[in-house]
């Protein structure tokens, strides 16, 4: 596989449906490259902030907790 593929791939995952967030953990410790799981994709910021503080108290520390909305960018990270 080449970089451009997993990051195309990375991207695609991370992306929500149009209007969107898109929840997904991210395993940091998976071997050898850090693996992600989508956890679901919410109708608001807000929803998607509450789904992943209710997600925090079931993963570890190991597990982050990102939020992307439908253009693929970053927006946050749950903490606690």
């Amino acid at each position: 596989m080449s970089f451009k593929k997993d990051y195309e791939d990375a991207t695609t995952r991370l992306t929500a449906p149009e209007g969107k967030f898109r929840l997904v953990g991210v395993d940091n410790w998976e071997a050898p490259f850090p693996s992600d799981f989508l956890i679901g994709d919410y109708g608001s910021l807000e929803d998607a902030t509450k789904a992943g503080k209710a997600a925090r108290e079931r993963y570890d520390e190991n597990i982050e907790l990102l939020i992307y909305n439908d253009e693929g960018d970053f927006i946050k990270e749950i903490k606690e």
